[in-house]
């Protein structure tokens, strides 16, 4: 298993993988969370009817969108953290 530690750099709590050297940023600070956030939380307010969409169809592209947009940010995490 491939241990990690937490690297203090510039003021910002960072993980650092000893293997690989890389250094990734917590997932809040990142401009990919923020934008997915964006994307689930509109598609779910159309999917919900909260924003108006006339018919089903719009709601169901939107209600698939904002699940495939958050799992593959999910999976991207996961492969960012990984290595």
């Amino acid at each position: 298993m491939e241990k990690q530690h937490s690297r203090a750099t510039g003021g910002r709590e960072r993980v650092m993988s000893e293997e690989s050297n890389t250094v990734v940023k917590p997932g809040y600070k990142t401009s990919e969370f923020w934008l997915t956030l964006g994307a689930t939380v509109v598609g779910f307010l159309i999917a919900s009817g909260v924003i108006p969409e006339t018919g089903v169809w719009p709601k169901v592209v939107a209600l698939v969108t904002a699940a495939f947009t958050a799992m593959g940010y999910t999976i991207s995490r996961g492969l960012a953290k990984k290595g």
